[in-house]
């Protein structure tokens, strides 16, 4: 239920601007909306088009980076998002 309530309205303005994990959302059938609506995360991901240097220069500062993610997970999806996977475009369907 949840899935699909996020599915359906994670881009919209009063959503966007209320409830965080709308924030997080990719819908990858939703492409356009999510590039241009979702506050957080295409930024965070340098997925607009002005890219932000800095979040580059940063992550190669690391001395390390832990990613992580459970088959017992049942709030992120899909799961392997904790290691950057995601969804194909235009699809529900996992990249491999």
């Amino acid at each position: 239920r949840f899935h699909q309530l996020i599915t359906k309205y994670a881009y919209e303005k009063f959503i966007q601007d209320r409830i965080s994990i709308a924030n997080y959302w990719h819908n990858p059938t939703q492409s356009n909306k999510y590039i241009s609506w979702c506050h957080f995360l295409p930024d965070i991901n340098n997925e607009r088009e002005t890219r932000n240097k800095i979040y580059c220069i940063n992550m190669l500062k690391l001395n390390a980076f832990v990613i992580t993610y459970s088959d017992l997970d049942e709030i992120i999806i899909p799961k392997q998002s904790g290691w950057f996977i995601g969804y194909a475009p235009q699809s529900f369907k996992v990249e491999t």
